[in-house]
């Protein structure tokens, strides 16, 4: 999203936000919990990690989502049914993880931010206990701004969503956590899947 796109859609979101006229924040956060990276190149990203800054050891896994809805993996890009996979490392700095992404099989928002940014800073993330138990609100808030989810996915009773906060913040908002089938089929409403 670019020039005249972008600029309108932070206008929508911008007038949204400025009918708050009694200084509440509209989603409050408690903590970032997560900093997510979109890398070409998982290995050699975390040994640059390591040997520049020390942080370490990394967990890595592949995770693989599937546009099938009774998959137990099962994912979304901007809106539609998707398959695709990444490979993470994981490591903590504090009290602060640290998530290395690398893009593998089919479309996904970190194969758009390195095509669109190149390797880089994609993502902060809140997954507190409180984040997770207002996640419902904190949906319904998102959308009534204006504000989209752009990829999201369910892994058995884990779910995540990356929300559009780029043309106002300038990075991507990611929430989300463990839930179960109630929350999910609340948040399937607020956000019109199925």
């Amino acid at each position: 999203m670019f020039g005249k796109e972008k600029k309108e859609k932070e206008d929508v979101i911008m007038s949204k936000i400025s009918k708050n006229q009694i200084n509440i924040p509209m989603v409050k956060i408690n903590e970032v919990t997560q900093l997510g990276y979109v890398v070409k190149n998982i290995e050699k990203a975390k040994d640059i990690w390591w040997k520049t800054l020390g942080v370490g050891p990394w967990r890595t896994t592949v995770f693989k989502l599937s546009k099938r809805k009774d998959a137990p993996f099962r994912g979304e890009l901007h809106g539609k049914s998707a398959d695709y996979s990444m490979k993470l490392a994981f490591a903590n700095v504090g009290k602060v993880q640290i998530e290395l992404i690398q893009p593998l099989e089919g479309p996904s928002i970190y194969k758009e931010h390195l095509t669109k940014k190149g390797e880089g800073f994609h993502h902060f993330a809140c997954y507190s206990l409180d984040a997770v138990k207002n996640l419902p609100n904190t949906m319904r808030t998102f959308k009534e701004m204006g504000i989209d989810v752009l990829m999201s996915g369910v892994r058995n009773e884990s779910a995540y969503y990356y929300m559009n906060t780029e043309p106002i913040l300038g990075f991507i908002y990611e929430c989300g956590g463990k839930i179960n089938r109630d929350m999910r089929l609340k948040l399937d409403q607020i956000l019109g899947t199925d």
